[in-house]
């Protein structure tokens, strides 16, 4: 006979042997001691020798497998013969793999019939036993089709509280109708963590491939920011730092330095002293905010009468801005969002000034246009001021409030920004 087909069918029988439980293996909870034949189901097994070299006959190496087996308690005399006429049809070689399988099927079943409350009376009756086991499968037989399977009401058990170990994310279990049989499902997906720079340079190409080389609208220009924003994220901040097309020379610098300067101040490798690396990305993102005001509307801001001006901010105004028909006056206003050209001599500003008189109905009294106030820096100016000397009119002024308008206009930019402050001219 065939050892691999014998085996085979040996293992179908266990398997056979397992079907006739009680109770379900997966889903029984047991809480009791366990039998006395359930303490032996791991020991090694008895050595049987049935082969012809060891000087032990057939017959005598079965009755020592039958005694085994008598030990356990659980072969009446109808089942030895029947196991006995089974094992005469199988290599006496395989004998110790059968008991030790019969072993532990006994032991299996005893423990799962012990544990099922709401399962029938469990019998341990041979007779039982012996139906179940049936006959060891031959080796030109087939293995048994699940059909084949015995049946039955198989009792059910409530499934403990999932609890989540150390690391471990608990998944919802179902509630599933115990009454019925149903069975409760658990499922647990375990974290992995998710490489972010291969999914930033996925983004990445992912809006590459949308953006057009021509940019025409805003948000097709804001796509462009974005992904420069990726590149820098992904540490590719020579391609962060390349032009956006079809944006003005001051939007593509104020976009380089802010992009330069956030690098500047997230390289602890390359600057590792921390004072120098935020003192230079201060400096860096200073000259974007400076480009990026080139790009605004200019605004004239805090336009004061006062008696003195010292420099950017410090001055003396008027405690009352009342004046007399022809007193001279000093007139202080800042200006931002201007234009700076760089030269061989410096930055260089140039803006033209002018200012109205309006009286209280709205009439004009007076106008006058200022010489242009030029300047070379070396640094692009973020505190620029201007200081003008005002006589006020004396011939067709009238007594009350005024109002003097200042018009300051950027020519390099052609931005033009106004500034309004009032006053009331004395009696005589």
């Amino acid at each position: 006979m065939n050892k691999s087909a014998v085996t085979i069918a040996l293992i179908i029988a266990g398997v056979v042997l397992l079907s006739g439980c009680a109770s379900s293996p997966w889903s029984a909870t047991s809480t009791t001691s366990r039998p006395a034949a359930v303490e032996t189901e791991t020991a090694e097994p008895t050595p049987v020798s049935a082969t012809a070299g060891d000087g032990q006959s057939q017959p005598a190496a079965m009755q020592e497998v039958m005694a085994e087996l008598q030990q356990l308690g659980t072969l009446d005399g109808a089942a030895q013969k029947k196991l006995m006429a089974d094992l005469h049809e199988t290599d006496p070689a395989l004998w110790p793999l059968v008991l030790q399988q019969f072993r532990a099927t006994v032991a299996y079943r005893r423990r799962a019939e012990s544990t099922a409350e709401s399962a029938a009376e469990p019998s341990t009756t041979g007779g039982e036993l012996s139906q179940t086991v049936g006959r060891l499968p031959t080796a030109d037989e087939v293995a048994m089709t699940p059909v084949s399977a015995p049946g039955g009401n198989y009792p059910s058990t409530t499934h403990p509280q999932l609890v989540a170990g150390p690391g471990e994310i608990p998944t919802k279990v179902g509630q599933g109708d115990t009454a019925s049989g149903d069975v409760a499902a658990a499922s647990y997906n375990a974290a992995v963590p998710a490489d972010w720079r291969r999914q930033v340079d996925s983004a990445a190409r992912a809006l590459g491939s949308q953006l057009d080389d021509s940019p025409e609208s805003p948000e097709d220009i804001a796509r462009h920011v974005q992904l420069r924003m990726l590149y820098l994220l992904a540490g590719r901040r020579d391609e962060a730092l390349r032009a956006i097309p079809a944006v003005a020379p001051a939007m593509q610098d104020f976009w380089k330095q802010q992009l330069y300067g956030i690098s500047t101040c997230l390289d602890t490798q390359g600057a590792p002293d921390e004072l120098r690396r935020t003192a230079e990305a201060k400096r860096i993102l200073s000259e974007a905010v400076a480009r990026l005001g080139e790009s605004a509307p200019l605004v004239v801001r805090n336009p004061t009468f006062c008696t003195n001006i010292d420099g950017y901010g410090c001055i003396t105004p008027f405690e009352q801005n009342e004046f007399a028909p022809g007193q001279e006056v000093l007139l202080y206003a800042e200006v931002e969002n201007f234009s700076s050209e760089a030269t061989p001599k410096g930055f260089h500003t140039v803006l033209r000034s002018s200012y109205h008189i309006f009286d209280s109905r709205g009439g004009r009294v007076v106008a006058h246009d200022f010489p242009e106030t030029e300047e070379h820096c070396q640094n692009i100016r973020r505190d620029f001021f201007i200081g003008y000397r005002i006589v006020l009119p004396e011939r067709h002024v009238y007594p009350g409030k005024h109002t003097l308008q200042l018009t300051i206009e950027d020519p390099k930019s052609r931005k033009v920004g106004q500034a309004s402050i009032e006053f009331t001219i004395k009696a005589d």
